[in-house]
């Protein structure tokens, strides 16, 4: 079976009965999400200069769970949590707590392997922050933050962005034809304490565009407190309603958690807008009215059919000139539509 089944199989195991009886909770392994700058503060100094607008960092990830940091570098690898080639992590982000325990996660490391590969790695559609996202899915069942995950679309929108997307592309090709990427702690080197001696490159060499763009943008300062009831407008998407349940200021870039029909979910400033009663009270109102309108006009259309037919009808048995076949639909629709109205 392969390493996905092998993981569901697994995982669905009971728990042993003394953990059962001494109560523990189920999900007994925390999942934290080490962010690291790559530019190690030269994007917050030179980005405006580069972009065109300031940004905070050039950010790589690793999830730390069961004493291991994951990460994607030239495959999946791992390592001693903050001893990875990319330094001090600059914060440790709290994902949440999963059951599944070290074996499982090996499994499931294996199944990615083929997916996450030096060969398939960019630093635009499938890097290590994509990697960090899928692996917080499966342990905890929610990504990572959207400000990580989220900017590079809005980078690639801006019109410096535009133009250093095939730079990139050509020294992600130029790199992966030179054998370039992570040494790191890999999976091709069997997880072993061996592999911890590999030659690893720094932070800025196994990420040979890190100084090219790809990072997340200065936000203006929160405006939000928890239980600001605000719009939220995703990444892809209608904007929707939602309720600030969490404000963290104290690292940038300031970033929140919200929750609302579609669950609980971190993100930045620059996606959330606050809901004015006023405004919000004229919108409804307006969609109301548009509302009422559509209504009508599906009522008017259906009853427009209606007498057409009956009409068709009166005609088609003879007798009456159109006229008078038309008076009598009428007549005979209106009959209907009471008595329908009388029978609700």
């Amino acid at each position: 079976p392969s390493a996905r089944r092998r993981c569901r199989a697994r995982a669905r195991l009971p728990r042993p009965p003394n953990a059962m009886a001494a109560g523990e909770d189920e999900a007994v392994h925390d999942v934290v999400l080490h962010l690291y700058d790559l530019s190690q503060g030269m994007a917050r100094t030179m980005s405006a200069a580069l972009l065109g607008r300031q940004i905070e960092g050039i950010w790589h990830t690793g999830v730390v769970v069961h004493g291991v940091e994951w990460y994607f570098g030239g495959g999946v690898q791992r390592g001693a949590p903050g001893r990875t080639p990319y330094g001090a992590p600059v914060r440790a982000i709290p994902l949440g707590k999963t059951a599944l325990d070290a074996q499982v996660l090996a499994d499931y490391m294996r199944d990615l392997s083929g997916k996450y590969t030096p060969a398939s790695y960019s630093l635009l559609r499938n890097n290590c922050n994509n990697f960090c996202d899928e692996v917080s899915s499966f342990l905890v069942g929610k990504g990572i933050p959207e400000f990580i995950t989220g900017l590079p679309a809005d980078v690639l929108q801006t019109p410096m962005g535009q133009m250093l997307a095939p730079m990139i592309e050509n020294m992600e090709r130029q790199a992966r034809t030179q054998g370039g990427g992570d040494v790191g702690l890999g999976l091709g080197q069997g997880f072993g304490a061996a592999a911890a001696a590999a030659a690893a490159p720094t932070a800025t060499a196994a990420h040979p565009a890190a100084t090219a763009a790809i990072a997340v943008a200065a936000d203006p300062q929160p405006t939000y407190g928890k239980g600001d009831t605000v719009w939220y407008t995703p990444s892809e998407g209608e904007r929707v309603a939602a309720t600030v349940v969490g404000v963290y200021v104290d690292d940038p870039p300031p970033y929140f958690t919200i929750k609302g029909a579609f669950g609980e979910r971190q993100t930045v400033a620059k996606r959330l807008a606050p809901r004015d009663p006023q405004t919000d009270a004229r919108t409804a109102a307006a969609e109301a009215a548009q509302r009422r309108a559509d209504d009508s006009a599906k009522k008017k259309a259906a009853h427009k059919k209606a007498v057409a037919e009956e009409f068709a009808k009166i005609m088609a048995e003879g007798g009456r000139t159109p006229n008078e076949a038309a008076a009598e639909a009428v007549k005979k629709v209106r009959q209907r539509q009471r008595a329908q109205q009388g029978a609700a």
